[in-house]
């Protein structure tokens, strides 16, 4: 998600303002929400078993069921998988922890509360045979998951506009959908995204991608100079098959295809462009991810990495990223970032870095590269917390390298800050605006984050 939005290339002062309408539309989302509700007054989910006690008292007990509360949108089974208990698990602080993680990490709920009661046999059951045993009381609040995201951008000469529409929980079931269509004096794009977590409630997941467009493209050096613009008509699409191994672990095949047309080819590295029409793609990724929510953001270990073949160029890439995320005073957090990446592909095939985290002093949407690496610091300091949400303030300092088929190579460096503001009810994870200083080149970037994990 994040790779689509920063490719628009929104301007900063219209990424102000594209907030600013963003927090006006969904304030009005949750007060519809509120007048809907069928009591008149207040979403907030009360317990309904009187037998409920602390969970401590029943630690070593077996989990014999789990029930679910309060959610609204999202299925009882949806909220069961996410749960992810092991076959016969033993309650106990471990068990209820990771429950909870769980259910907060997948996005799509505003409250949990977790209880546990004794296991009550159904009626096809005898008490008699029915081991001892508890159920798990599973209390949730759905969020706001249908979001249409409308933009605007302009830098005085250009404009660009249109419309993303994001649903993280398709009919209760937290599978992924995004859409978008854009269009402006650059051109006319959409795209499509369709994520299944759990296909057919296994293990495996699934993910679809399509998009094309019409439209002028642009390739910047560090200083904000073109080194290179042309035009394209592009289509393109991707296949992916995952595995989720472990809470932590997951791996996956993915597979993608693109036709596109070149022409008008302008700028200083005009010279140096091979053009390629096509690209098919065979890639490799996992991903550890060993975080936990920490107040408004999370702390742990994660790392990811991909590894491909070209059947263009008929050579391989590899990429890869790590974060470590140190907590602090008051929910704080002091993160340690790293990226790298090797290749020798068409350069509509290489990795988009400008606009991500350790490469946020290069022009936003407007770097490439097959070669890069990257280490950066950064410290989040969250400055406001309230019922909708929290605001965090983040301050960094990154040094890299970048090499471009077409463009070169360059160094950059430089500190940076700006901030983020996490929707508690809705299914965005945080959405901000950064401003940095590139001390190589002397320019001043801003960039944009939408949909960004915190």
């Amino acid at each position: 998600m994040k790779n689509r939005i920063r490719s628009l290339g929104i301007s900063p002062l219209s990424a102000l303002l594209y907030l600013l309408l963003f927090f006006v539309f969904t304030s009005g989302v949750f007060a519809a929400e509120e007048l809907q509700t069928p009591s008149g007054g207040s979403t907030q989910t009360q317990p309904q078993t009187p037998t409920q006690t602390s969970p401590q008292a029943f630690y070593g007990e077996p989990i014999r069921a789990v029930k679910v509360r309060g959610n609204k949108r999202t299925r009882d089974a949806t909220v069961q998988r996410i749960v992810q208990l092991k076959t016969d698990p033993i309650l106990n602080k471990e068990t209820l922890n990771q429950a909870r993680i769980n259910l907060e990490k997948s996005g799509l709920f505003a409250e949990v509360h977790l209880s546990v009661q004794p296991y009550e046999p159904y009626e096809t059951e005898s008490a008699d045979t029915i081991p001892r045993g508890v159920a798990l009381l599973v209390e949730v609040e759905d969020k706001w998951t249908l979001v249409p995201v409308p933009f605007f951008s302009t830098d005085g000469s250009t404009f660009m506009g249109g419309l993303i529409v994001i649903e993280s929980n398709l009919l209760g079931t937290g599978k992924q959908l995004i859409s978008g269509a854009m269009g402006g004096t650059d051109g006319l794009s959409g795209f499509g995204v369709f994520v299944d977590p759990a296909l057919f409630q296994t293990r495996y997941k699934l993910s679809l991608s399509g998009g094309g467009g019409v439209g002028d493209q642009e390739i910047a050096t560090p200083d904000g100079k073109t080194a290179l613009s042309f035009k394209s008509n592009s289509i393109s699409g991707s296949l992916g098959l995952g595995y989720q191994f472990t809470r932590e672990f997951s791996a996956g095949l993915r597979v993608r295809l693109e036709q596109q047309e070149i022409s008008d080819i302008k700028g200083p590295a005009a010279e140096n462009f091979t053009q390629s029409e096509s690209q098919q793609q065979l890639g490799l990724q996992a991903r550890y991810d060993a975080t936990v929510p920490y107040g408004s953001l999370l702390k742990g270990f994660e790392v990811s990495g991909r590894g491909s073949y070209s059947f263009v160029k008929k050579n391989p890439a590899v990429h890869g990223k790590a974060a470590l995320n140190i907590p602090t005073l008051s929910f704080q957090r002091l993160r340690l970032l790293a990226a790298a990446g090797w290749g020798d592909l068409p350069l509509i095939a290489e990795q988009p870095v400008s606009g991500s985290d350790g490469f946020r002093t290069l022009p936003f949407g407007k770097v490439t590269a097959d070669d890069y690496w990257s280490a950066a610091v950064a410290y989040d300091l969250p400055v406001l917390s309230q019922d909708w949400g929290a605001m965090v303030i983040s301050s960094f300092y990154e040094h890299g390298w970048y090499r471009s088929s077409a463009v070169g190579d360059f160094d950059f460096y430089g500190p940076g800050a700006g901030f983020r503001i996490y929707l508690r009810k809705i299914a965005i994870p945080a959405l901000g605006v950064d401003v940095a200083r590139n001390l190589q080149s002397g320019e001043t970037v801003f960039s944009v984050a939408v949909g960004m994990q915190m």
